[in-house]
């Protein structure tokens, strides 16, 4: 077959020229328009200031995990005031096996701000072992974890009441969780020692506001680690059965669980979080607001190469849900995370009442050895610790 001359499509040349150029210039101006938006979108904190101390000496290489409360913290008192704590290491001390009291190369530091400007207020120390350090807040009172000690001190720092949480066995440790209201603290004190033929947790809870204890039970095997929340009443948890994850939940020692509901994704075993008493955030490849009946109240998928991860971060009031969005470049991301690296974390702020995305934050630079978020008591306010950084923002009410 004989292809026409060139020629014949000289006609054609400078309209297809003339569409090129107008082409051109449409994404030159999308592109503008669309920075000038970002710019005018783009977030800014209330107050961002370095607060901890350079850390790097004084961390686990066995805990190479950016978030981890036993190395460094963020946590409202209350809707004024921001503590930020971390643990230090001092060389120049040796440590007790005793207690930590007595002498500890490893320092907690915590550090009050005020939430609305970043001004310090005032500084506490303790000594501390390296891991099993942390800083929780309740509706009335400060739970300060020093290795196998546990402070409990009013919300101006007065000492009222200390706690041993002594384990002899390596294989036993203590877990102290509280819930989103402020209303409740679980200790649990565990023990997995399979030579001993010993698996089951022992779960005492205690009012948020007084450390009287309520109820105690016992629960086979034991529960550890990141695999279960708790409301005021309840706690839930993951359950894999006939190839699909399951979400559960028990009333406090009634020792007999109940699915709440079935997860549509598999690979995914994230533990449901509770937002309050009758409804749980689910997160995976998407963000999922479920009631403890079943139903999806609220819903936001992500695209290929975003996964939530981490924290939950929830207000007291239940206003505000805080979570941390990852999003990576590579191949085969969603079977094996072979060739995976990050590229960029974002944190959402969503109000679980409206049903709606309040606010998306990208951090910039990415955190290297400390990474943590807190949203204060009445969820206006979310405070981000990156690396040595404190950064506070206001999240909008609509």
């Amino acid at each position: 077959m004989r292809h026409p001359p060139i020629d014949h499509f000289g006609p054609w040349v400078p309209r297809i020229m003339r569409t090129l150029s107008l082409i051109f210039w449409v994404c030159v101006v999308a592109s503008v328009y669309a920075a000038e938006t970002n710019r005018q979108n783009s977030v800014t904190p209330l107050w961002s200031k370095d607060v901890v101390q350079e850390l790097s000496g004084a961390r686990n290489l066995a805990r190479p995990h950016l978030m981890d409360p036993n190395r460094a913290g963020v946590v409202f008192l209350d809707n004024e005031k921001l503590l930020v704590y971390e643990v230090n290491l001092d060389s120049s001390h040796l440590s007790s096996r005793q207690s930590p009291n007595n002498s500890s190369s490893f320092q907690l530091r915590a550090s009050v701000l005020e939430a609305s400007s970043g001004r310090v207020e005032f500084s506490r120390e303790w000594g501390t072992r390296s891991h099993e350090s942390s800083v929780q807040v309740t509706s009335g009172r400060i739970l300060v974890r020093t290795g196998d000690l546990l402070r409990l001190y009013s919300k101006d720092f007065a000492e009222f009441q200390q706690m041993p949480l002594s384990h002899t066995d390596p294989y036993e440790g203590w877990e102290i969780s509280t819930s989103t209201s402020g209303k409740t603290i679980v200790l649990n004190h565990y023990i997995r020692n399979h030579r001993r033929m010993l698996d089951f947790s022992h779960f005492a809870v205690l009012d948020g506001g007084t450390f009287k204890l309520k109820l105690t039970w016992t629960e086979s095997p034991a529960l550890n680690g990141d695999s279960y929340s708790i409301s005021d009443t309840a706690m839930a948890r993951n359950q894999y059965k006939d190839g699909t994850y399951y979400a559960i939940a028990t009333e406090f020692g009634s020792r007999i669980w109940n699915p709440i509901w079935k997860e549509s994704e598999r690979f995914c075993p994230a533990p449901p979080t509770f937002v309050t008493d009758n409804s749980f955030i689910y997160s995976c490849r998407g963000l999922s607001l479920v009631s403890t009946k079943g139903e999806v109240l609220m819903a936001d998928g992500f695209n290929k190469g975003e996964s939530l991860g981490g924290k939950i971060a929830v207000a007291q009031s239940g206003r505000a849900v805080a979570v941390s969005l990852d999003r990576t470049k590579g191949i085969d991301f969603w079977d094996t995370g072979k060739g995976v690296r990050l590229v960029a974390t974002d944190l959402l702020v969503y109000d679980p009442s409206i049903r709606k995305r309040l606010l998306t934050i990208e951090l910039s630079p990415l955190p290297k050895n400390d990474y943590d978020f807190a949203l204060s008591p009445d969820g206006s306010k979310l405070a981000v610790l990156n690396d040595r950084n404190v950064s506070v923002y206001s999240v909008p009410t609509e």
